[in-house]
């Protein structure tokens, strides 16, 4: 079985302990569960799934899902429990339903990249997505959540819950991780036209640089790939050159910071854009914008009206 939720707040640790046992246990928990196997082997039933776990496997277990655990051959198990809860509603899907789901928010999330939309970037929703068995993912992630949240968990402190809680986020993104690899690579994904991945390289440099001067050169060198090349993959996506993509994009920052910082000046949000002094990058704002810096945030922030004529050079 596969799951997912949007995750809108801190996991919250309830309980943590291990248990050894050979014995049947059946019931229903109202919180989830994160099973550990560390020792020996037994079986899980969870609804309609049934399977026999040994040491290094994990089982996910949503709230309020009855299950049975059984001992194979009166075989003794050892099993770190984690009882978690979240404020989001779980939801159940089959393999093809939520590979449509991952591929949506994939292609939504490759759009907002290739526009550079930082703030849809940011504020896109975070989802989880669990699977009932993990089959011993050999992982230094795993091993050392555990060891830490074992450590956290017998110490009485203010910060104690808040760390618990980021190491339980951790764990369930990497486990997520692999769930969204399971489920990519053994279903028919939607099919979406693929960004070359020098194009995706390029976008992400001019992400994390754009504060900086970009030429060409620098974004071809860091792709590994002609010039030439890279204009024909700018053009292709957005009909436009690397260079004024580039502008569109600091631009589009400048506006950010236009609207959300009133009281930076006009110079330091033209430095903090790279550009070489304020009366260029005003030049280069008005030439795209049909207004200068001053303009569009006494417009967008004081609610001035614009002058008229003002985007006649638009």
């Amino acid at each position: 079985m596969l799951y997912y939720f949007e995750l809108t707040d801190y996991p919250r640790i309830s309980r943590k302990y291990s248990v050894t046992r050979n014995t049947v246990w059946q019931i229903t928990e109202q919180e989830h569960l994160l099973i550990f196997i560390t020792e020996g082997y037994c079986q899980f039933t969870i609804g309609n799934e049934t399977k026999i776990v040994e040491a290094g496997d994990i089982v996910y277990i949503p709230a309020n899902q009855s299950y049975t655990r059984r001992s194979v051959d009166n075989t003794l198990c050892t099993m770190t429990y984690i009882h978690f809860t979240t404020l989001d509603q779980v939801s159940e899907e089959s393999p093809a339903n939520l590979s449509r789901h991952i591929e949506s928010q994939k292609k939504h999330l490759d759009e907002a990249i290739l526009r550079g939309d930082t703030t849809e970037i940011a504020s896109r929703a975070i989802y989880v997505y669990l699977q009932t068995f993990f089959s011993a993912p050999d992982s230094e992630i795993v091993k050392e959540s555990l060891h830490t949240l074992s450590s956290l968990s017998s110490k009485d402190h203010l910060m104690c819950p808040l760390q618990l809680s980021a190491i339980l986020c951790n764990l369930l993104a990497h486990l997520s991780l692999m769930t969204i690899n399971d489920i990519t690579t053994n279903t028919n994904p939607l099919t979406a036209p693929e960004i070359p991945p020098k194009l995706r390289h390029a976008i992400a440099y001019i992400t994390m640089h754009y504060s900086e001067p970009i030429t060409l050169e620098d974004l071809s060198n860091h792709c590994c790939i002609s010039k030439q090349q890279l204009i024909r993959y700018f053009n292709n996506a957005f009909h436009t050159t690397p260079l004024n993509y580039i502008t569109n994009f600091k631009l589009s920052r400048a506006k950010e910071l236009l609207f959300y910082h009133p009281d930076v000046s006009i110079k330091e949000i033209a430095a903090e854009l790279g550009f070489d002094n304020q009366h260029y990058f005003s030049r280069v704002f008005m030439k795209k914008n049909g207004e200068t810096p001053s303009q569009y945030r006494n417009r967008t922030v004081n609610f001035q009206q614009p002058e008229l004529g003002m985007h006649q050079n638009k």
